[in-house]
């Protein structure tokens, strides 16, 4: 990588303000200690008579306390009744761009207490969560924002109205509305208002079509974006960089980059030299494939054309070099990133620390922490996760604790993923003591646990035996909403059939068919297993016919069971009529299908109707091995069918199969 570093090192910016003092942010970061109760009755006077502003009262204990802990109190719910837009406004202004605090209170407000937010504080919140790249935040805030000021249909009869009127929309009338259903996903209802507005004399501009291709991409339909492309060149439309950095953004995400590659490559033939964001898209593009070669050569000619790497290419590079295992070069790449002083944001060091934790050099990822510190900057939850993770992953459980108890002392606050990484991490020393207790402190401190935690703790929580206290978060999650994967479901059918209480088990299946979630063939596998150990083939019979009258997509392996089952019991006809119902629901046939009921069948000395299975076989066209042929010998010689062995030989010869060898092994 030293010739991607001799180009950075003839086009980085100088400086022009001082390096920031080493410890400048942190110096008090080491006296916050933990909010007692007395804190919350310190703020706990009336919110309007009031000798100090009360808006700067309850945003300094809010900052004192924490967000998460402030807005969950008693405290806060008593305000909530007295607050109106403005108040919110003065409270988000306050806090001064904390961006976790000013998120956490806007959607706690609007979502746990229906708060009507102004557009003002929509807009304030979006900006601060835009200035640290938090899109998807962005995106959330920005609809809500849209739903507040009326549905779409409202927006569509304005425009009617407004043709009643006798008023004509214009353009940006037109583009509004677009951007409107865009936003909200409706980007085929976008799409619809284009013929309305050229309908009416109103020519889309590049806006127009750029905002239907983002939509687009945003919806994961790349095919759709790039329609709206060649019809924007089919309308004469010149392509600029917003709209080729959109297409190339969605077709990476994709994982279509070498379609990328080739998009950027028409930038050039059309005249349009790529710009530092279509390269910085190719370039994580690549680095996310780990293909350095590629990331290599993008850098390098983003560079002989004079366009600086900024901190996204660099990002690119180093992400690449640790995705394909290059941890040691890309160490040193970063370790004269900051010796070059090109290190000023924060994420750099974020993909290091990750990259070294993945490879299990913790102790390397705490030192580029301390460098981190050292450099003046703050670190994110990102950060802090990937390190609570590293030590999780060497099974140093208390400095991953301890780790997590400092986080809020830096200002930030840990999430449901900081929580989830340190309950798995004592799931696997077998700790569901101390697991209850990190999920008991989630709910203190108001953070939701996602449906990965609640998988860990009930997972966990059955291999111990602990079945009622896993059914009661089971529970907990349907209650809250939190719609469960079949995966918390088997985990808990397993255990109840593991145990024969097949009532249980059944009613389970039943409850995730209420709740919308579709059992999976491992579902149906645990629970038919266990009717077929327990004697009850026949309802596991109609429970499988049920299933493929539905269409639900099922495995061989259960008609397996079953036919073993049936097998064991002597039913050849129960076995012949499923085995002919699994090639008429459509699965190949294949002669591992015919081994596992004529194996079966002659461990059990029918070896008859063995026989009928092996001349089904061969009228289905499929030649028998020397183990098929092997089991079935062994079968005939001990109940003596000679004819049945003189048969199976010529049949043997006929298929180039060595008798001989067969025989010896018999």
């Amino acid at each position: 990588m030293n010739h991607l570093f001799r180009w950075w090192r003839i086009l980085r910016p100088r400086p022009l303000l001082p390096k920031p003092s080493l410890f400048s942010g942190f110096a008090l970061c080491s006296e916050v200690t933990a909010p007692e109760e007395d804190e919350l009755q310190e703020h706990s006077g009336p919110i309007l008579p009031s000798l100090r502003d009360p808006i700067l009262d309850t945003v300094a204990c809010l900052i004192k306390v924490g967000a998460r802990r402030f807005l969950s109190s008693n405290r806060f719910s008593e305000l909530v009744s007295s607050l109106a837009p403005y108040h919110v406004d003065r409270m988000l202004i306050s806090l001064k761009g904390d961006a976790d605090s000013s998120f956490y209170l806007f959607k706690c407000l609007r979502e746990q207490h229906g708060f009507c937010h102004s557009r003002f504080s929509c807009f304030l919140v979006a900006h601060v969560l835009a200035r640290e790249k938090r899109l998807r935040d962005v995106l959330w805030v920005l609809r809500s924002l849209v739903e507040k000021e009326g549905s779409m249909d409202e927006a569509m009869d304005t425009l009617k109205n407004m043709k009643l009127d006798k008023i004509k929309p214009d353009l940006i009338s037109y583009n509004s509305l677009i951007y409107g259903f865009a936003i909200l996903g409706m980007v085929e209802e976008a799409e619809k208002v284009i013929g309305i507005m050229t309908g009416e004399g109103v020519i889309p501009n590049h806006v127009t079509y750029t905002t239907l291709i983002n939509g687009y991409c945003q919806k994961g339909d790349i095919k759709e974006g790039l329609r709206i492309r060649e019809e924007m060149i089919h309308r004469n439309f010149q392509m600029n960089h917003v709209t080729y950095g959109t297409l190339l953004n969605g077709l990476c995400r994709q994982g279509l980059v070498h379609d990328a590659d080739r998009l950027l490559k028409e930038m050039v033939t059309l005249g349009l030299e790529p710009d530092q964001i279509a390269y910085c898209i190719l370039m994580n593009g690549y680095s996310k494939q780990g293909n350095m070669q590629k990331v290599s050569q993008l850098f390098g000619d983003m560079c002989s054309k004079g366009i600086v790497p900024n901190a996204f290419a660099h990002g690119a590079t180093l992400y690449g070099l640790c995705k394909s295992g290059k941890l040691f070069e890309a160490m040193n790449y970063f370790e004269s990133l900051v010796n070059s002083e090109a290190v000023t944001d924060v994420f750099l060091y974020n993909i290091m620390i990750d990259g070294c934790v993945k490879f299990g050099y913790v102790s390397e990822a705490v030192k580029i922490y301390e460098q981190l510190i050292k450099a003046g900057l703050t670190p994110s939850m990102v950060t802090i996760n990937s390190l609570i993770f590293g030590f999780c992953k060497i099974g140093s459980l208390v400095e991953a604790r301890e780790l997590l108890e400092t986080s809020e002392s830096l200002g930030l606050l840990p999430n449901e993923i900081s929580y989830t990484i340190l309950l798995d991490g004592y799931c696997a020393v077998g700790d569901t003591e101390m697991m209850v207790q990190l999920f008991n402190q989630m709910e203190e401190k108001a953070i939701q646990p996602n449906v990965i935690t609640y998988t860990i703790l009930v997972k966990k929580l059955c291999e111990q035996g602990h079945l009622e206290k896993s059914f009661h978060f089971l529970r907990e999650m349907c209650r809250k909403g939190i719609s469960a994967d079949p995966v918390v479901y088997n985990v808990l059918i397993k255990r109840f059939c593991d145990q024969h209480d097949l009532r249980m088990a059944i009613y389970l299946h039943d409850e995730m068919l209420r709740h919308g979630v579709m059992p999976s063939p491992a579902t149906y596998h645990v629970i038919i297993n266990s009717l077929c150990l327990k004697g009850k083939v026949e309802i596991a019979e109609e429970l499988l016919d049920s299933r493929v009258k539905q269409g639900v997509a099922l495995d061989k392996r259960l008609f397996h069971l079953i036919m073993s089952a049936y097998c064991i019991r002597r039913n050849i006809q129960k076995t012949v009529v499923l085995f002919n119902k699994m090639k008429e629901v459509g699965f190949r046939i294949s002669i591992a299908d015919y081994s596992v009921v004529i194996n079966r069948l002659c461990k059990r000395n029918l070896s008859y109707s063995a026989k009928v299975f092996f001349v089904m076989m061969l009228r289905d066209g499929i030649s028998p091995d020397k183990e098929i042929c092997s089991i079935l010998i062994q079968s005939f010689e001990r109940e003596g069918d000679l004819n049945s062995v003189n048969a199976l030989q010529a049949k043997m010869i006929q298929c180039n199969l060595d008798w001989f060898y067969v025989r010896g092994e018999t």
